[in-house]
């Protein structure tokens, strides 16, 4: 699968598509910012015009530097240990959707979906679309073999040891799903940063951060992590243009309504 296989009749970078004809789309977003807290904020403002847009958005992400991300109904002081990240100048961030916290650096992959419910064919509900997303990233580990599974909906663990994880939020009438995928291991800063959960998949069975986690480089070293990012893109922009029958583009563009709403509005997400 290859996305050479997206619909070539529609031009990139072009904003009349959005604006004028106001054609239900699949969005492949590309380029991005280059911080954490930027990235959290753009899939805010994106979900936020989503629903009005019909406009369904894909994007793989990365940051530079690390942050470590609650989410919206975690009480911070309770899983982020505060006074060792502000000793190591690590920013603590509060997404917009669920879940737990995160230790997010440029050892992560990150990608980002973003649909309207009104066409989500199968994914308004929470566990099955959890399950389909996340079988998406079991089946491209699958490739590089792996042997990977999705536990509890929102992980994907191999050899019982969580690899990846997601998160979503479903406001103004949006599903907007998160997830991070580990290319290398993180657990020293992980083990410093962030306490362990009072709340545990059982499938965890009490382990520490270091016993519970692992990543693509620790599974297999010789695994390309950019030729992942290619196939597990490749893998969710087919997915989504079957499941929801639309076209896609590539594009870097985003709407007026989004830059707009950028400047104006006061997000969810923000630094604590």
């Amino acid at each position: 699968m290859t996305l050479s296989h997206l619909d070539k009749g529609l031009a990139r970078n072009n904003e009349h598509l959005f604006k004028k004809e106001r054609r239900f789309l699949i969005r492949l977003l590309t380029g991005q910012p280059k911080t954490c807290y930027e990235n959290l904020s753009l899939d805010e403002i994106i979900s936020r015009c989503c629903a009005r847009l019909s406009l369904v958005t894909l994007r793989f992400w990365r940051v530079n530097g690390a942050s470590v991300v609650v989410g919206y109904g975690n009480e911070c002081a309770k899983t982020v240990d505060i006074v060792a990240c502000k000793n190591s100048r690590v920013r603590i961030i509060r997404r917009f959707s669920g879940g737990g916290s995160v230790f997010l650096s440029e050892k992560c992959l990150n990608y980002t979906i973003i649909i309207p419910q009104t066409l989500s064919n199968g994914l308004r509900h929470i566990s099955p679309s959890f399950q389909a997303i996340n079988g998406m990233v079991v089946d491209t580990l699958k490739e590089f073999q792996l042997p990977a599974k999705v536990e509890e909906d929102t992980d994907v663990a191999v050899n019982s040891r969580k690899i990846a994880g997601s998160s979503q939020s479903r406001r103004w009438g949006v599903l907007c799903h998160q997830g991070t995928i580990l290319i290398e291991s993180e657990t020293e800063n992980i083990e410093k940063l962030i306490k362990n959960p009072t709340k545990q998949p059982k499938y965890r069975n009490g382990r520490t951060h270091k016993d519970f986690l692992t990543s693509l480089k620790q599974e297999r070293e010789e695994i390309d992590d950019k030729l992942f990012e290619r196939r597990l893109k490749s893998r969710m922009s087919l997915f989504l243009k079957q499941r929801l029958r639309l076209p896609i583009i590539e594009t870097q563009v985003l709407t007026e309504e989004e830059r707009n709403l950028n400047k104006a509005t006061q997000l969810i997400t923000h630094i604590i």
